[in-house]
């Protein structure tokens, strides 16, 4: 009974080391052309959402990359890169919202019955610090002469805001 114990017991053990060894020196699967039509269709489905525009066409551009791959020799490199730049995109910065609340809030004090006139509105609200965020202010009265028009040129990683329009009350 102890001889039959010990042959069997080499046995599997000879089987486990054997399918061991023939389960660690199979070779990785390789993607196919199949793959990376499956990869590009995953990637085309990414929405930019909150991510920057520099970091959504990088993702383009890794998309119409991958879309000219025909040969099965280039999948393996093309697969890679948009499985990189998917992550790379995923791992990007979010846009940020500027806060200009109290830029407004200033601004509209100074077109409130503060000024005599709309050219004075101007000069003052271009005095006001610009939000963090914003490359430059534009501040201009309109064709009529009566509100006062106020552009905001945002940084890259910043959404973009909306021009504000001050209506123009002269002071008494």
């Amino acid at each position: 009974m102890k001889k039959l114990l010990t042959v069997l017991g080499a046995v599997s053990l000879a089987a486990t080391v054997g399918s061991t060894v023939v389960s660690c020196t199979k070779e990785a699967k390789k993607p196919n052309l199949q793959a990376l039509k499956a990869q590009i269709e995953k990637a085309e489905k990414i929405q930019q959402g909150k991510k920057t525009k520099t970091a959504f066409e990088a993702l383009k551009q890794a998309i119409l990359e991958a879309k000219k791959v025909k040969k099965e020799e280039d999948v393996s490199k093309a697969y890679a890169a948009i499985v990189k730049a998917m992550k790379a995109f995923n791992d990007s910065a979010d846009m940020k919202v500027v806060d200009f609340k109290n830029f407004k809030e200033n601004a509209e004090k100074e077109t409130n019955k503060k000024h005599s006139t709309i050219d004075a509105a101007v000069t003052a609200i271009q005095g006001i610090a610009k939000p963090e965020g914003v490359k430059t202010v534009k501040v201009e009265k309109d064709k009529d002469g009566k509100n006062i028009i106020v552009t905001f040129v945002v940084e890259e990683r910043y959404n973009k805001v909306e021009k504000l329009e001050l209506t123009f009350v002269k002071a008494d």
